[in-house]
């Protein structure tokens, strides 16, 4: 029975100890957090922020026709990320200059598209640089991404 008391006593101290760990400032939640990558950062919610911006910030980038057509929002901005990679890596790119035009279409695509599109090269640059070592097209990447519908 004393084992039994002690374990409680340990498991309950330390899911306590745990709600301490945060500043007490980030209790104030996801305005408090996403205010800034420090407070993310601070706060432990850096994905949560990366994922809120990321869809707030591609809403705003939208035309009315794109807001009109819902399903094919994350197509069309797909599709202007790899036409900018494409436009930055040149004609018949080697792996160099793909990794390159990687590296640099966020900022080219300027402030309302870069997180969305740090998020598509986070998760796909392995298979996109593959598809456009391939010359793949704009449209098939996209497909095969799976962020437009095949025709």
């Amino acid at each position: 029975m004393a084992l039994f008391i002690f374990c409680l006593n340990a498991a309950v101290g330390a899911a306590l100890a745990g709600t301490f760990l945060v500043p007490e400032t980030c209790l104030q939640g996801p305005e408090f957090w996403c205010k800034d990558a420090a407070a993310a950062v601070e706060c432990r919610r850096e994905q949560y922020c990366w994922d809120l911006q990321s869809s707030s910030w591609l809403e705003e980038t939208l035309s009315e026709e794109d807001k009109a057509l819902r399903p094919r929002k994350k197509c069309s901005i797909c599709i202007k990320i790899i036409q900018k990679i494409q436009e930055l890596a040149g004609e018949d790119p080697d792996e160099e200059a793909i990794d390159n035009a990687i590296r640099n279409t966020c900022k080219a695509m300027g402030k309302p598209l870069s997180w969305a599109c740090k998020a598509l090269l986070k998760k796909f640059k392995d298979k996109i640089m593959e598809a456009m070592e391939n010359s793949e097209d704009p449209n098939e990447i996209c497909t095969d991404l799976k962020m437009c519908r095949s025709v």
